[in-house]
């Protein structure tokens, strides 16, 4: 008799143990963001009746779930077994996704246009603001400054003597919700190989004009160029390594531009009709076909002058001697 209820008891205790509720579950990804589904799956063993809070006052009675939070924050998340009363907690921190600057290339030249984009996580369509920070040498082309996007060049350039590209900051605000995100961004700016105009003047200064298709730059070889400093020698050595374009082709025009010791002069391509421009010497002429205008130089400087178009080759326009961005600025527009 006494064996029997040492059996029973054995028995109890083995089913009991068998069924023994424990209360457990997982969830991911780890780390949720807004508007992300998060998959809650179930570990618990030997239970039957289970109830989620998901801490945002939402719940769901099925034994796996999901759940979409719209405000991040630090949530409660608790599974129950009704059976056993059995609970068990895990601290789901969902966070808002962080905003970035997006770029529409990946290698960026001097005075390429690129598109700027905001990329910001908002599934639930929150009111979005924007707001962004250019430097002095970024340029806004396209967009406003309060869109989500837009459209910028960089004009930045390097010393001569440095090999190394610039870089340039951007920055954006995004306020979402009255929450303001700051998001900075620095993008590297390589150089581009460009046409050039070098001069020396009748004061023995070395001059440097450096040409892109929509923008100029004029700066000196010698004199003080923010922290960098020009010799008189970095000038010459510039100067006596710049290759000299002594003539220059108008095709549009039919139109040949030839520099020389006595002047400058345009002829129809054939030769005929040859004007002499001006009676000073040249180093050296650019023709800027994008604003038609062509570029010389001389002991004095250097000089723009629009692009003849008259049968006879004269002109009636006077040559405007560039000594800032202004002049240059202002030979871009054709009348």
């Amino acid at each position: 008799m006494k064996y029997n209820y040492l059996y029973v008891l054995l028995f109890t205790l083995i089913i009991t143990s068998c069924h023994k509720v424990s209360v457990d579950f997982s969830y991911a990804p780890a780390t949720p963001k807004t508007g992300e589904k998060v998959t809650f799956t179930n570990l618990s063993q030997n239970g039957e009746d289970y109830t989620w809070q998901f801490g945002d006052n939402q719940t769901a009675n099925t034994k796996s779930s999901s759940h979409t939070y719209r405000k991040a924050g630090t949530y409660i998340v608790t599974l129950s077994e009704k059976r056993s009363k059995k609970t068990c907690t895990h601290a789901v921190t969902v966070t808002d996704s962080v905003a970035s600057i997006g770029i529409d290339t990946i290698s960026i030249h001097r005075y390429d246009s690129v598109t700027l984009k905001a990329q910001v996580w908002n599934p639930f369509s929150h009111e979005v603001s924007y707001e962004w920070q250019l430097d002095k040498n970024t340029e806004l082309v396209y967009g406003s400054l309060e869109s989500d996007s837009i459209v910028v060049l960089f004009k930045h350039f390097r010393n001569i003597s440095d090999d190394c590209p610039t870089t340039v900051y951007v920055g954006l605000d995004v306020t979402m919700d009255d929450e303001q995100h700051h998001i900075e961004r620095t993008i590297t700016i390589l150089d581009r190989p460009t046409w050039s105009l070098l001069y020396r003047t009748s004061d023995d200064y070395y001059y440097q004009l450096v040409y892109m298709p929509y923008y100029d730059e004029v700066y000196s070889l010698n004199r003080q160029e923010g922290s960098r400093r020009y010799t008189e020698e970095e000038g010459r050595a510039a100067l006596n390594g710049m290759t000299l374009v002594k003539q220059a082709i108008d095709p549009m025009e039919n139109k040949r531009y030839t520099a020389t010791d006595n002047g400058l002069y345009v002829s129809h391509l054939n030769g005929d009709n040859e004007v002499q421009i001006c009676t000073d010497s040249i180093g050296t002429i650019l023709l800027d076909a994008t604003h038609q205008r062509i570029f010389y130089t001389t002991a004095k400087g250097v000089y723009a002058l629009p692009l003849i178009y008259s049968s006879n080759n004269q002109s009636k326009e006077t040559p405007i001697k560039i000594n800032d961005l202004t002049s240059i600025i202002a030979m871009t527009t054709k009348e």
